[in-house]
């Protein structure tokens, strides 16, 4: 049986976080504050006891929570260790992002939009010159919001046949020869069904309109703007999973072709100077983060979401309170990262991880309902 969760405290500051204009002069990250000057109660004690159990319930080894108003980091705690190696979890440790890859995509396709380089609403005939009749018609805001209707590649027989190797050396050729011949899953728009195919042919087909490749572009529009030191893609992270009781290594080779989807890695360190970035305005512009949380058009609203919710271009888009959040989770509970514009607030929450417990995104749930309020919930 793993050892309980072993709590790994940052050093604490003396400054006082505050809801004050967000300097852009500097990309390093300030210190822990002692406690917040913020919108609701933060109990620093009571938190991370809530936090603990949490991760211990879910027989979470090792994890990282930071929380951020404007350029100020309120909380930055790790908690646990590698198993592999017995070292204890830090800001410095490798985390994969798995499907909290789509936040990255999608503020890179935010920031392609703000330049004017691409516009939501091209479609993928305009994209993708050889796409079939079917497609053509299909604007780029139904890709990235999964109301597409494109078929999915990743639950074929003949994809799901393919050895690491060949994952590795996928084109968006073997791809669109996979599902180009088949009939949509739905008519655009009909229906929401999360899937993966779309975001790696659209990334294909934007690194060649731009003439860039899609690591490339991430790394232009996000990494450098936000001055994210390990923040990139790959497949190296060390990730763990119980399996019969035991703690084992989980391995997952994520194809390079499919990386708008999933596949990007980075650490706790990075993932608050991306919402430090973000609240600083150097990734997007005021008006472009706002428009990731209310811009109904490319917002499609499901069953579980409440009013004002919905998953958007690349994001989900969830309220507590009064607040709206962007952001991703991935791997089931692996990793969970999300922004209020409104209030300039960022969680993050990276695990080591996997099997679907949710862990990341319960602990991300409990800050942002500590922070602003209960969770939205539909009516009815």
């Amino acid at each position: 049986m793993p050892s309980p969760i072993k709590l790994v405290a940052l050093a604490c500051s003396a400054a006082i976080a505050t809801l004050a204009p967000v300097s852009t002069a500097s990309a390093e990250l300030r210190q822990e504050a002692d406690e917040i000057a913020g919108p609701a109660n933060f109990e620093r004690a009571s938190l991370h006891n809530e936090i603990k159990a949490i991760l211990t319930k879910h027989r979470v080894e090792g994890a990282y929570i930071a929380v951020t108003m404007g350029a100020d980091t309120v909380l930055a705690r790790s908690f646990g260790e590698t198993p592999s190696t017995g070292e204890a979890f830090s800001g410095t440790t490798k985390v994969r992002l798995a499907s909290a890859s789509k936040l990255l995509t999608a503020l890179t396709v935010a920031s392609l939009v703000q330049s004017d380089a691409i516009s939501l609403q091209e479609t993928l005939g305009t994209l993708i010159p050889n796409a079939p009749e079917a497609w053509r018609d299909i604007p780029l805001w139904r890709v990235l919001n999964h109301t597409s209707g494109l078929p999915m590649v990743v639950i074929r027989e003949d994809f799901n046949a393919m050895d690491a190797q060949a994952l590795e050396q996928i084109s968006a050729l073997n791809v669109l020869d996979m599902i180009g011949s088949e009939p949509l899953d739905f008519q655009p728009g009909e229906q929401w069904r999360y899937q993966q195919s779309g975001y790696a042919l659209l990334g294909d087909a934007l690194a060649l309109r731009l003439r860039a490749s899609w690591r490339e572009l991430v790394e232009t529009r996000v990494v450098e703007p936000a001055s994210l030191n390990s923040t990139g893609f790959g497949n190296d992270a060390a990730v763990f999973e119980v399996r019969e009781g035991k703690v084992v290594s989980h391995t997952f080779t994520y194809p390079e072709l499919f990386s708008p989807a999933g596949g990007f890695q980075t650490t706790g360190d990075d993932a608050r100077r991306l919402l430090v970035a973000l609240a600083s305005g150097r990734v997007l512009d005021e008006d472009s983060l706002r428009r990731l949380t209310n811009d109904s058009r490319w917002i499609e609203t499901r069953a579980s979401d409440a009013e004002g919710e919905g998953y958007g271009p690349g994001v989900a888009v969830q309220r507590f309170g009064d607040i709206a959040f962007f952001g991703h989770s991935g791997g089931g509970g692996l990793a969970d990262i999300r922004f209020a514009p409104e209030r300039q607030i960022g969680i993050a929450v990276l695990t080591n991880r996997a099997g679907g417990t949710g862990a990341a995104i319960e602990v991300a749930d409990l800050i942002a309902e500590r922070l602003v309020g209960e969770a939205k919930r539909p009516e009815g």
